[in-house]
């Protein structure tokens, strides 16, 4: 039966931390493509995603397949493992529905086949515990995170100057790009620059980020930096839960320096041009060329 089959061949990568066992796309491809040629496997489409399945509607790629399957265009599925195609249950009702109804025809794995008229426990099972797998890493990584907290140190991805210590795991102060966030801080507090002459200064050092969404390398944008000048973390507290606590991690200035720096933000914000409203702008023209007469600036 399998070979009259025509198959999607679905590959999945989390970018969170719920797949750190799983192999890379490459690695699952490699996989899947020799057992094809070894089954005699007909392989219509490939389709590739580093997205989580732990909540429904977050993969284009997934749902494309779907569409494409009810649509008539194969007829199977071949995965590295079940947990490829769904961590969460309404994605997983789904699969299990299509399946049920036929329009799956089978879903293949390196370790087992999924067939219509196989008993429905197996699936729900193996898909249940995936869900509740994605649960219990949930419930394990708050955990953490708020045991961090309590000893003193930011949970979370370090900031813009520091990295992480690949021994201890502790935030520490990154030696290249520290010092010149540090002088950044004193200009701006010293209230002879403005954020934009800093952020200038900042790429005339070399500083250089990784944009969060592209991932592409340049220089700090105006946004990051005002919410850099605004964070508490730089001078060694942290936000958790609401709650502002006391770091362990280097703090870049002190308190005081930090309060100047607010201060001349603000003054900066409401120091912007006022335009006055006059009634009747637009509506009085000039007697001799028609031109609108506009009101004094």
């Amino acid at each position: 039966m399998s070979s009259a089959l025509r198959y999607f061949l679905y590959v999945r990568k989390s970018t969170e931390g719920e797949d750190h066992q799983i192999k890379s796309l490459e690695d699952q491809d490699s996989v899947l493509k020799a057992l094809a040629r070894r089954d005699g496997l007909r392989l219509i489409e490939r389709f590739a995603e580093a997205r989580s399945a732990k909540k429904p509607n977050n993969r284009p790629e997934f749902e494309r397949m779907l569409s494409m399957l009810q649509q008539g265009k194969a007829d199977a599925i071949l995965c590295w493992h079940i947990n490829r195609l769904s961590r969460n249950p309404i994605e997983s009702g789904q699969l299990q529905w299509l399946l049920q109804q036929g329009v799956i025809k089978e879903i293949r794995t390196p370790d087992r086949v999924y067939r219509p008229e196989d008993n429905a426990l197996l699936m729900a099972v193996e898909t249940g515990m995936a869900n509740q797998y994605v649960r219990d890493l949930s419930n394990d990584l708050r955990r953490a995170a708020s045991e961090k907290a309590d000893r003193g140190w930011y949970p979370h991805r370090s900031k813009h100057g520091y990295l992480v210590n690949p021994e201890t795991k502790d935030i520490e102060a990154n030696p290249k790009t520290f010092p010149l966030l540090r002088q950044a801080w004193e200009n701006l507090a010293s209230g002879a620059f403005t954020v934009p002459q800093v952020g200038q200064q900042l790429t005339e050092w070399g500083l250089r980020v990784k944009a969060n969404r592209t991932k592409r390398i340049q220089p700090m944008s105006r946004s990051t930096l005002y919410r850099l000048f605004s964070e508490p973390f730089y001078m060694g507290y942290f936000r958790f839960k609401g709650e502002l606590l006391p770091g362990k991690h280097p703090a870049m200035v002190s308190k005081a320096e930090f309060e100047a720096v607010q201060r001349i933000i603000k003054r900066k914000a409401k120091t912007k041009p006022q335009r006055k409203a006059f009634a009747f702008t637009g509506f009085i023209r000039c007697g001799t060329c028609g031109c609108l007469d506009l009101p004094p600036l």
